[in-house]
């Protein structure tokens, strides 16, 4: 009898299928932009945590920020690229880092990039590197004027690659986060090029220039073997697809840099469908592609409200951006869903309100939508949106399209707006509604699964009412709305998938996802660690523009009792928060 209850259990456990795998910390590209100082905690002291934090926590990458060594003192002794490897705990320097960090990391392979943003090497550094190292090669094409510091970081990135006392580096590559953009404060201002730049294309065509100035570095000095990344928002489907691409592009993507979804390349860069500095080399310009899919909301400095034009949020929280509501997350499933179909070119999120849509003899745009507590006036042209029924079914059905599109018009106000679509409408009723919250359709061009390999889509662990983003969330439910999107998005139908093989197949997404960054991830979720004395001078700053002031206080004012000036994370705005803005009054954080 024994003998065959064994037997059986042996059976049991024989045939019944391993359970899938679920996503944990070791399969996220983790993002660290060492969100603290050397007043707070010395940088050799941050080092050692981090190796402490990756030994526990091994990501499937880490992308490392570090700053020049032309900065002060501090970061001069750590950052040296011509120090010697030591053994001495904590790191003395960045090399040691990188040393014991590949020694403890052995079995589980662990890379680093190196991650420069425009304060890495900050355009006002000196002309001279302030290191014993020799420069390197530097191509002859231009930079946009805010990165004219990236020479002398690639000069210091080319110093750390070639340090003989690093026996194993670990460093697999250096990826750029531009933050340019069409505002005064960080305007994506191009360097001198081949024609002029029409001003709707000066952020993709400074993007560009970043892009190919690395690229080119690499062939000059010999370093094609190291990849080269770079953060983009998640809406840059063409110009992310034509720099992950290999030589020469397909038609499609042809096409679409001919159209000028890289004006740059289409009028100064290409020779006979290859890079002008590197001929029949088949290679892409990007190996990896870090899409940001978060965009927060912002604040008018003097009227203090908020507003919400381009932010892409709702798909995994609702009641953001507002001063009186605590974000709420959706359920990794639903959320999962939005996502998919936000980036599909189909309605997903579901939006504020409610609205009815009434088709007129008006032409083209012959849908009216009126809304209640809408606010049609922050949508983008060509927004998609479609009603949604109690029983859950749309209107316009898959069978119409699902959609309609909304026009941007001198007409539309927050509650009336007019658009095109199938000839169907609501018959009168007002409904809830989904809408894709920006414009974007990742199935468009085909791309090949090498190319897809090169694309991580990086989410936020940030909390704050104008970043209501997966801090809110437990640590699990991030997981489990990984593991949800992955099931979704390797569907085989054309239906679920998010992005099209080059024969018109639908192209399973790879599992590459990444988390921004490493501070709010550990201040969110407590079960990865204490982060080692964050900018505490920082804390007070809630209106977000890195300094503590005048601003802040008389935002908290006008705050008082509600959720979004809440410095201290307990979801209100009340006298701790008063205490914390006055403790750190006047500080500029670093």
């Amino acid at each position: 009898m024994i003998k065959r209850l064994l037997t059986a259990l042996f059976c049991l456990f024989w045939f019944v299928p391993a359970s899938s795998a679920h996503t944990t910390i070791h399969d996220l590209v983790m993002w660290d932009y060492r969100n603290t100082s050397p007043s707070h905690t010395p940088l050799p002291d941050y080092h050692e945590w981090l190796l402490g934090y990756c030994k526990i926590n091994t990501p499937e990458r880490l992308v490392l920020y570090v700053s020049s060594p032309c900065i002060d003192t501090d970061f001069g002794t750590f950052y040296d690229p011509d120090a010697t490897a030591s053994a001495a705990t904590p790191p003395p320097n960045f090399i040691s880092f990188l040393d014991q960090l590949k020694k403890q990391s052995e079995t589980s392979s662990l890379d680093v990039e190196i991650l420069f943003d425009r304060s890495s090497f900050p355009m006002t550094g000196p002309s001279t590197a302030c290191w014993t190292g020799s420069a390197s090669s530097h191509p002859s094409l231009p930079l946009p004027p805010q990165w004219s510091g990236l020479a002398l970081g690639l000069d210091w990135y080319g110093d750390v690659l070639g340090n003989a006392s690093l026996v194993a580096n670990p460093i697999s590559g250096l990826t750029i986060d531009p933050e340019l953009n069409k505002n005064a404060t960080h305007p994506g201002v191009p360097g001198a090029t081949c024609i002029a730049v029409p001003d709707k294309y000066r952020v993709q065509t400074s993007y560009q220039q970043l892009i190919d100035y690395v690229d080119n570095w690499r062939v000059l000095n010999g370093h094609q073997g190291k990849t080269s990344g770079m953060a983009l928002e998640v809406d840059s489907s063409g110009f992310a697809k034509i720099n992950a691409s290999d030589f020469p592009m397909s038609t499609e993507l042809m096409e679409l840099v001919n159209a000028n979804a890289s004006f740059e390349l289409n009028h100064c860069r290409l020779s006979n469908q290859y890079p002008a500095w590197r001929p029949n080399v088949a290679s892409p310009l990007l190996d990896r592609v870090y899409l940001e899919v978060y965009v927060g909301c912002d604040r008018n400095k003097h009227t203090q409200a908020i507003y919400q034009a381009s932010s892409f949020w709702r798909w995994q929280s609702s009641d953001g951006c507002d001063d009186g509501q605590v974000p709420t997350p959706r359920s990794p499933a639903s959320a999962a869903e939005a996502l998919r179909l936000n980036m599909t070119q189909l309605p997903g999120s579901p939006g504020p309100g409610q609205l009815v849509a009434k088709e007129t003899s008006a032409t083209p745009n012959h849908i009216k939508f009126t809304g209640t507590d809408t606010m049609f006036l922050n949508w983008a042209d060509y927004t998609r949106v479609c009603a949604v029924n109690t029983n859950g079914s749309t209107i316009p059905t898959a069978a119409f399209g699902g959609a309609w599109k909304f026009r941007v018009s001198a007409q539309n106000t927050n509650t009336s707006a007019f658009g095109s679509g199938p000839h169907v409408d609501t018959a009168g009723q007002s409904l809830p509604y989904r809408y894709s919250e920006l414009v974007m359709d990742w199935k468009y061009p085909k791309m090949t699964a090498a190319m897809a390999s090169r694309i991580c889509l990086v989410f936020s662990a940030e909390k704050n009412v104008l970043l209501p983003f997966f801090g809110y969330w437990d640590l699990s439910e991030f997981y489990a709305f990984i593991d949800e999107f992955q099931l979704q998005t390797n569907a085989s139908d054309a239906d679920h998938s998010i992005y099209q093989a080059m024969n018109g197949d639908p192209l399973a997404a790879p599992p590459n996802w990444g988390i921004y960054d490493l501070q709010t991830a550990v201040t969110a979720w407590p079960v990865l660690g204490v982060y080692p004395t964050a900018e505490l001078d920082c804390r007070g700053d809630i209106n977000l523009d890195r300094r503590v002031d005048l601003d802040d206080l008389l935002l908290l004012v006008h705050l008082w009792g509600m959720v979004g000036g809440d410095a201290n994370d307990d979801d209100q705005t009340d006298v701790e928060d008063l205490l914390i803005i006055l403790a750190n009054f006047n500080q500029v954080c670093s």
